[in-house]
């Protein structure tokens, strides 16, 4: 709808942007930003210093409640567009010089922001469609004798409705108008024949591994990306499902071939798709030079000698504000903790079968890498045992003694 912010670019477009006031600003700045429109995540390891922290944030709390407003609208509430009744396709051009290809996507519309098992199964099941040479849509239309394009990407859009979307790279443009047909007759007969449930199940697994791995490599990033979702998009007390996510892959884990099927049946077959071919066009891109060309000049003529001086004495004046160091007193104002506060993950090394730390884990693990009996490598071998999933393993090769032949 006109009302809603789905339908704006992120970031704005020139033409809003030219036409902004700084009073439209500072509207936007008092209408959003503020206490009842915050979320405050903090991330790290607590111990003893949780309940300070909380006394903390209490304090400030109780001073922003007296500025809630209980009437307040929030944003990305309101409900996108509705929904699409017929499958639509819209070609436009894009500016382009010389034999650039064209580009294509299409888009679904998915649940709600809060189906969270359903969001995690179709981004398998997507996966499985797409994602691999050996994926249905990749070997008809990427690696064949006859290719409609060179990539095929599926990206997940989360909003209020979340939607998925393939973007095919570099279409042929003798053959992109195909490529819509070609993709739902596949998918139906993906639907009607007999699904590859090894591969399906062993993708299942593989996602479910990703994610533990993200969780190791970045928790701060995966877990406050899952409460600021929840905190724009749900309406529902969600986020416990939300965090539970190696749960859903323990019940997708168990579901069968008629499980997937209806999935392709209800979220692509039968629910209606939109698809965008965008064919390079020189014209447009002239086009647009001469446009802006005629916009520099008349602005210029509008401002005339004098307006463009000012202005740029205001720049000037501006960066000048802008590259204002921050005053030692402040930076020395903050107090530095000791080192002693940093939490160190604990690390067990064995190399070369001598155990670093003299502890039992230490010996364990120098038994079980080099086994009780058998003679040592006569190489370098350093294992570094933490509380992980997984396993990494790097080798370092001096190739100095060889020839460069």
């Amino acid at each position: 709808g006109e009302d809603s912010g789905y339908r704006y670019e992120t970031g704005g477009i020139m033409k809003d942007i030219r036409t902004l006031k700084v009073e439209d600003v500072r509207e936007y700045h008092r209408q959003y930003y503020r206490p009842d429109n915050l979320a405050l995540i903090v991330t790290g390891m607590f111990q003893e210093d949780t309940p300070m922290l909380m006394k903390e944030v209490r304090k400030v709390e109780e001073k922003m409640v007296e500025r809630f407003d209980v009437g307040m609208k929030r944003p990305w509430q309101t409900p996108p567009a509705p929904t699409l009744t017929t499958n639509t396709t819209q070609t436009i051009a894009y500016p382009a010089e010389g034999d650039a290809p064209s580009l294509m996507a299409m888009a679904w519309r998915g649940p709600s922001h809060g189906d969270h098992e359903t969001m995690l199964a179709l981004s398998i099941l997507w996966d499985y469609l797409s994602d691999t040479s050996v994926s249905p849509l990749s070997k008809e239309l990427v690696d064949s004798s006859d290719p409609h394009c060179t990539n095929i990407s599926m990206s997940l859009v989360t909003n209020a409705d979340v939607m998925w979307y393939l973007h095919f790279s570099n279409a042929v443009s003798s053959k992109v108008e195909e490529i819509d047909e070609k993709v739902m007759s596949f998918i139906q007969k993906e639907h009607e024949g007999s699904l590859d449930m090894v591969h399906m199940h062993a993708l299942v697994t593989k996602t479910a591994l990703q994610f533990v791995s993200e969780l190791e490599d970045d928790p701060v990033d995966h877990i406050s990306g899952t409460f600021i979702g929840d905190m724009l998009y749900s309406t529902s007390t969600d986020l416990e499902s939300a965090m539970n996510e190696s749960l859903h892959y323990q019940v997708l884990q168990e579901k069968s071939e008629s499980y997937w099927k209806e999935l392709i049946n209800k979220h692509i077959l039968e629910n209606p798709h939109g698809s965008v071919i965008a064919r390079p066009s020189n014209e447009v891109s002239l086009q647009l030079g001469k446009e802006e060309k005629r916009r520099i000049a008349k602005r210029k003529k509008t401002l005339g000698e004098k307006g463009l001086k000012k202005l740029k004495e205001d720049l000037k004046e501006a960066n000048k504000k802008n590259d204002i160091p921050v005053p030692a007193e402040v930076i020395e104002s903050i107090p530095i903790p000791s080192h002693d506060s940093i939490k160190f993950f604990p690390v067990t090394t064995v190399r070369n079968g001598v155990a670093v730390t003299q502890s039992p884990l230490a010996k364990k693990i120098e038994s079980q890498v080099f086994g009780p009996d058998a003679p040592r490598p006569p190489f370098f071998i350093q294992c570094d045992h933490v509380d992980a999933s997984f396993v990494k393993v790097n080798f370092y090769i001096d190739s100095q003694p060889l020839s460069p032949s």
